[in-house]
């Protein structure tokens, strides 16, 4: 009973902080886009699996495109951890594999190029395909969040009057 508490308690503890997060995000004095366009982006170099240069590119996006929330964007980083994307490029190479058929048997023959660029498409393949769903989810949920709590600030000001 006691793991079971335990594990229960971690659960909870762990969808409050997503709560907060989310709402300390939609807080930002920012457009809605803005915050939504960040947490996709980030989402999407997040999950697209190029570990370590996605910092770098996320260093670049708010030089060539102004307009996107900085914080929002290295949230959805720190947000997709490590423990949430490993499990999904096993999905994506399952994707990618469901694409592009299943892999034969390893054979001593095949130089290592081969091997990496067979398994690789596959990896890419179905890591795009969940980076640009996620993506596009994230960017809706976070723009509906932060649509919802600009408004409630909004009404609450205008009801304190």
């Amino acid at each position: 009973m006691g793991n079971m508490d335990l594990g229960k308690k971690r659960a909870s503890d762990f969808f409050a902080k997503i709560k907060r997060y989310f709402k300390d995000i939609s807080q930002i004095r920012s457009t809605p886009h803005a915050i939504a366009i960040g947490f996709a982006i980030g989402t999407f170099l997040a999950i697209f699996p190029i570990p370590g240069p996605n910092i770098l590119v996320a260093l670049l996006v708010p030089v060539v495109y102004k307009k996107v929330n900085r914080i929002s964007l290295f949230g959805a980083l720190l947000f997709w951890n490590p423990l949430i994307v490993v499990p999904l490029n096993a999905l994506g190479y399952s994707i990618g594999n469901g694409i592009f058929g299943y892999a034969p048997p390893v054979e001593y023959e095949i130089s290592f190029l081969n091997k990496v660029y067979y398994y690789s498409r596959r990896l890419y393949m179905g890591n795009a395909i969940l980076a640009i769903s996620f993506a596009v989810l994230g960017y809706i949920v976070v723009r509906l969040i932060s649509n919802h709590y600009q408004l409630k600030v909004i009404v609450d000001k205008v009801s304190k009057k």
